[in-house]
């Protein structure tokens, strides 16, 4: 999963991208945009990586209409 991602070349556990990181980046992007939310996720695990992504990344996310 996200949370898991790392860098291949590195195999420590305090490599991971982890729960704190996936808030940050959360916290930094528009709510109201699903689409923006997916891709900066995406974008930030790839850079955590080095752009050498040793998995897939699946991350999903849903709007709230009312």
């Amino acid at each position: 999963g996200v949370t898991e991602a790392h860098d291949p070349a590195q195999r420590t556990r305090s490599d991971f991208f982890g729960e704190t990181r996936l808030q940050q980046v959360t916290a930094g992007t528009a709510m109201d945009d699903p689409a923006a939310l997916c891709d900066a996720v995406v974008e930030a695990v790839d850079e955590h990586q080095h752009h050498r992504r040793a998995d897939d990344v699946t991350v999903l996310a849903l709007k709230r209409t009312r």
